[in-house]
């Protein structure tokens, strides 16, 4: 009787260890599904951002180009103001318009550099990628 309620206590442990076991098992492989979808939905996430960067410093490369074709057309006017205010009767007008030209150029020049840190921030962005 002794012997029979040692096996039968035995057999329970086992069972129960079994059990035990394979819900430990599960519980892994749970954490492990749960873990690889996390990951995946933040490189979804990365590569979203990425792209929304990648199309922020293109606009900016863009805009960076089409305000450096004004920052010559200004610089070309400055000159022409700089040949032709001496010998003209509106030399003192012509001198403030330069002034203004001036002004305006260095407002584009601000824009610019911020424009251009928004292409290198990108670029940086995209040698660690590695891409």
């Amino acid at each position: 009787m002794k012997k029979k309620a040692a096996i039968i206590a035995g057999m329970l442990m086992l069972g129960s260890l079994s059990f035990s076991a394979s819900r430990a098992n599960e519980s892994i492989e749970s954490s492990l599904g749960n873990l690889e979808k996390q990951l995946s939905n933040l490189q979804n996430m990365e590569d979203r951002k990425f792209a929304e960067e990648e199309a922020k410093a293109n606009a900016a490369g863009q805009k960076l180009a089409e305000y450096q074709k004004i920052s010559d057309a200004i610089d070309e006017k400055i000159s022409e103001i700089d040949s032709n205010a001496d010998r003209s009767i509106f030399g003192r007008e012509m001198k403030e318009t330069k002034r203004k030209y001036k002004v305006l150029k260095k407002d584009l020049e601000k824009q610019m550099a911020q424009l251009q840190k928004t292409v290198d921030s990108f670029e940086m962005i995209k040698s660690l990628r590695n891409e």
